[in-house]
């Protein structure tokens, strides 16, 4: 067994061992057994997706015709990398299939011998590619200075970045052209990406990622590989950051994000052409690697929320492997939440976990069928004069008490809740107020579990058989779910009525919720109206409920579903922008859709 063989089975042990310190035998051995199952089903999709010559040759005919031929330049800062990586780095970068590129390696080894081995490695490979640009350093100027080092002599109009001991897909260029000849106002464009062993023989941990997605972002570095950025954009916003090392990318990334100002200028290539190579000296791999890339990384966050002029916190999660904002609005505006309950007594669970919430400015207004509702909670004196109770003596449609009783609201923020949830934690209101309290969002729901300890919801994505779906439907973290992405704040194109908050003026403008849709698909309906408008559907995991009722109260049948479907044919046509079209359709657990 060698060096790096010895340090990949070092290294799974040592998370194994922390995996189970921290949730159990159990839950580990569930992580595990998905893994291999993700594990063997993306090497079959990965295999699918391999060019044959035929493919090869149609890329470089289509690349000849292309009215956009942009120069890229690949951006390697170089540190005494292996032969065996540099080669397999520049390899890849030469059977590229769109050709007008050049590579440009920084070395900054500072070291005689390392540097003449790299550049010899060069020479004899590669003595006749004119698009390989050696430039030999005089000092080691750490990561970020290498990589600006790499900028200043590149002269294409589009900057790739790749780090030196990773490698690239070779269609990854002509994705790229291709998209910006489909889409010319891009200024940014990321891919999908995955990582591969020390050979690069065995590929694992594919990230299938959405498109642009601001919330996740201020979660995590999710953009990460393979980035391409425009170059003006990045001569604006000041190259690389010293400062950041450990978290360079993330910091680097935010800026540009923040120049361009427009999602629609921020393209996604849904395919994983990046490849992340483990080793003992990658982040990729290394637990102990990350704490300083952490504490860099959040730094990059507090310093981007300090340019947008929002004020906020930044925390790391509780397993620290990710972000959290929490936004600190000035004001707190009045939150009406409209609960329609048949039974008086089925809300009585809501509305006192409500009583005990840290956020106090609020109005409960209770709609029921029950003509003996306001005696059963005039003696709660929790709420004091917060709780306003009316009989509805009509048909009890939710989306027509919904209706009915946001006219009633007397200020912006508006609160739809089942009366089978339950708040999970004291900050759970407070949580949703703080995401509303920006203007870009309209609305906001939170993490709702079941009463057995598995998701109920953690936002919902577009498609397939039933044209809306719960992400991570009964599945329980603990078990692992998708990059632990229902633990990360993010946006989603539809959300949830069971928990749902709103803005009241948004809610007249969406002319409130089409009851020929049902109460399900209305929501969705309403939130797809949000952002044709340019507003966003924010997820808040810190936001925590319990859904009591019985599975399938607000599902929909065949008739709405087939409406809604009508309606939003030309959205569910090109696939929701925040799931990845590499995942299935007919699962909730974000698996890889491999081709039969």
């Amino acid at each position: 067994m060698n060096k790096d063989t010895f340090y990949g089975v070092k290294n799974n042990i040592k998370k194994t061992g922390a995996y189970i310190k921290k949730v159990g035998i159990r839950s580990t051995a569930s992580r595990v057994k998905s893994y291999i199952t993700t594990h063997n089903r993306y090497m079959k999709w990965h295999e699918q997706g391999v060019l044959s010559e035929s493919e090869r040759k149609e890329h470089r005919e289509l690349s000849d015709k292309l009215n956009f031929k942009p120069r890229i330049s690949i951006i390697v800062p170089v540190f005494r990398t292996k032969d065996v990586f540099l080669k397999q780095l520049i390899d890849s970068v030469i059977a590229q299939t769109y050709p007008n590129f050049e590579l440009v390696l920084a070395d900054g080894s500072a070291n005689k011998d390392e540097s003449s081995r790299i550049s010899r490695l060069i020479r004899h490979n590669y003595p006749e590619e004119e698009r390989i640009v050696y430039k030999l350093l005089s000092d080691n100027f750490g990561i970020a200075g290498n990589t600006n080092e790499a900028i200043k002599a590149a002269t294409g109009e589009w900057l790739a970045f790749l780090d030196h001991d990773d490698y690239i897909d070779e269609d990854a260029l002509f994705q790229m052209a291709k998209l910006l000849n489909e889409k010319p106002g891009l200024k940014l464009i990321y891919t999908d990406e995955d990582k591969c062993n020390f050979d690069g023989t065995r590929y694992f941990y594919p990230h299938f990622k959405p498109d642009f997605n601001l919330d996740l972002l201020r979660a995590s570095n999710y953009i990460c590989h393979f980035l391409f950025v425009r170059k003006d954009v990045a001569k604006k916003v000041g190259n690389i950051r010293s400062d950041f090392d450990g978290a360079q990318d993330y910091d680097f990334v935010l800026r540009c994000v923040e120049e361009i100002d427009d999602e629609r200028k921020i393209g996604h290539v849904a395919k994983p052409l990046y490849h992340w190579r483990v080793h003992e000296e990658s982040t990729a791999g290394s637990l102990d690697s990350k704490g300083y890339a952490r504490n860099a990384g959040k730094k990059a966050l507090v310093e981007h929320l300090l340019r947008q002029d929002i004020k906020g916190e930044v925390l790391l999660s509780e397993e620290g492997e990710f972000f959290r904002v929490r936004y600190c609005p000035e004001e707190k505006p009045l939150v009406s939440i409209i609960i329609y309950s048949e039974k008086s007594l089925d809300a009585k669970n809501l509305i006192m976990s409500i009583g005990e919430q840290e956020y106090r400015n609020y109005e409960i207004l209770l709609y029921s069928g029950d003509s003996e509702i306001r005696k059963e909670f005039k003696d709660i004196s929790i709420l004091a004069k917060k709780l306003s109770v009316y009989e509805w003596k009509n048909e009890p449609i939710i989306c027509d008490v919904y209706n009915h009783a946001v006219k009633k609201c007397k200020d912006e923020l508006i609160l739809f809740a089942d009366n089978n949830i339950v708040l999970r934690d004291t900050s759970t209101l407070g949580e949703l107020v703080s995401f509303m309290s920006r203007e870009e969002v309209g609305a906001c729901s939170g993490r709702i579990y079941n009463p057995y300890g598995g998701l109920f919801h953690a936002g919902m994505f577009l498609g397939g058989d039933m044209a809306l779906n719960r992400s991570f439907y009964n599945k329980k973290e603990a078990d692992g779910v998708y990059f632990d992405r229902s633990k990360m704040s993010q946006d989603f194109t539809c959300l949830g009525i069971e928990f749902l908050m709103i803005k009241k003026s948004m809610f007249k403008l969406a002319k409130g919720f089409d009851r020929t849709l049902g109460e399900k698909f209305a929501a969705a309906d309403f939130c797809l109206k949000l952002r044709v408008d340019g507003y966003l559907n924010v997820y808040a995991p810190n936001a925590k409920a319990t859904y009591t009722g019985k599975p399938g109260h607000t599902e929909a049948d065949e008739t709405r579903i087939r409406l809604f479907k009508e309606k939003w044919s030309e959205l569910l046509e090109n696939g929701d922008p925040n799931y990845n079209p590499n995942l299935s359709l007919n699962r909730t657990d974000y698996s890889i859709d491999v081709k039969k």
